[in-house]
């Protein structure tokens, strides 16, 4: 109770310093970017500040140290400025303030999401990429929209891919996409982008994961490239080499093809929505941290328990 006081005696305290500072009754959330700057850009460390004390005075909320970090990530802060331009954008995707952190973590937490993209830039990573691999990214021409880019057909030497991308915009109750039936619009509405991505894993299936090298073992981006092919690949490596791969035969799936003992095997791993990944009814927060805990385990044994796919 002693806690509940003292907050609203500071609060009380913020507002009466900011109506003999800024001759305001209020402080509304449009003001937040002016009372750090007029200018087209400004320092990330201010704009967090009006940030926090926005929250704090009008709304009664405390952002810990990884609600800051998920609005900076969002942000995507450059040389520790923010322009006034991704502010507006942030602001249409993920707005009000109020709550904004707990529609961020979600998307933060999917490894579908790329931030802020051109359609370029979209079709530039999907180009060589499997059937029914996707990204989710915030546009940078279009204010406010969310995009989400499917390979429908995959190319070959001779042709291109076909690649979709569909427009999500927010709602009042949530974010709505709509697809084009040829001579009809469909409008389908949902809670929350991550809903959506969950509803509709007919086709998005391959969430298209950005690769993290280390000096132990190979970047884990899924590679398009046959069984026969992966197994050649490892012939003349070391033992603990392998590579990732796209399943041929079953949505949804990835195949580790990994060398030990100087067998080369494959294991399936189904790829969760979420980005998580599951192996034998195990779940790890990514394809990193399965394979890291094989790979410091004592021998793969484990790898050679699930049905073989390829």
């Amino acid at each position: 109770l002693r806690e509940n006081i003292n907050l609203l005696d500071l609060k009380k305290a913020h507002e009466n310093n900011l109506k003999n500072t800024h001759n305001s009754d209020f402080f509304d959330e449009n003001d937040v970017w002016s009372r750090c700057s007029l200018n087209l850009s400004v320092e990330w460390d201010k704009l967090k500040l009006q940030i926090e004390e926005f929250l704090f005075i009008e709304k009664c909320t405390i952002l810990d140290k990884t609600d800051v970090e998920a609005i900076e990530s969002i942000l995507e802060v450059a040389d520790g400025r923010v322009s006034f331009d991704t502010w507006q954008n942030f602001l249409k995707c993920f707005g009000p303030l109020e709550g904004c952190v707990d529609r961020i973590k979600p998307v933060l937490q999917s490894r579908w999401w790329y931030g802020h993209l051109s359609t370029e830039q979209a079709v530039e990573l999907l180009t060589s990429r499997l059937t029914g691999t996707f990204i989710v990214w915030i546009s940078k021409a279009n204010q406010g929209i969310f995009v989400i880019s499917l390979v429908l057909q995959r190319g070959s030497p001779t042709t291109s891919p076909i690649i979709q991308h569909y427009q999500v915009v927010r709602t009042e109750h949530g974010v709505k996409v709509s697809i084009d039936k040829g001579e009809t619009i469909e409008d389908h509405e949902y809670p929350s982008l991550c809903d959506l991505i969950k509803d509709r894993k007919d086709i998005l299936i391959f969430p298209f994961i950005k690769s993290r090298t280390s000096s132990r073992y190979l970047p884990n981006e899924p590679l398009d490239i046959s069984s026969t092919d992966a197994h050649r690949f490892l012939e003349n490596e070391k033992d603990k080499t392998y590579v990732v791969r796209y399943s041929r035969s079953l949505k949804g799936r990835l195949v580790i093809t990994y060398k030990f003992n100087g067998s080369i095997a494959d294991v399936a791993v189904v790829l969760e929505q979420n980005g998580q990944v599951s192996l034998n009814n195990q779940m790890y927060d990514s394809l990193d941290d399965l394979i890291m805990h094989y790979y410091q385990s004592v021998s793969y044994t484990h790898l050679t328990l699930p049905t073989i796919y390829s």
